[in-house]
């Protein structure tokens, strides 16, 4: 039996996964990518800012708790920053 699709993927835009425990990012890209996402996986709160500044995203899965950067201070320059494609970040999950 094939599961139905309940959300449908956004096109030409990632989910971007911030998490600095690789069994996390693991099974973030295996879960959502299975679901039909898109999934790019950093490991720290400045590759994610450095990823950002020149590519689009549909969603971002930010960790709080990160040895770098907490995604709660990581969060002020996520939100509403402008990515490579001039497209304003809007959406930010905490996990």
């Amino acid at each position: 039996m094939k599961q139905e699709q309940i959300i449908p993927p956004v096109a030409d835009a990632p989910i971007l996964v911030v998490d600095d425990k690789p069994e996390n990012l693991h099974s973030f890209q295996m879960i959502l990518s299975r679901e039909g996402f898109e999934v790019v996986t950093v490991d720290s709160g400045m590759k994610a800012l450095k990823y950002l500044m020149n590519n689009p995203v549909a969603l971002v899965l930010l960790d709080v708790q990160m040895p770098e950067i907490s995604g709660f201070v990581n969060l002020p320059p996520i939100v509403g920053q402008k990515t490579g494609e001039n497209k304003t970040i809007s959406c930010v999950v905490f996990m």
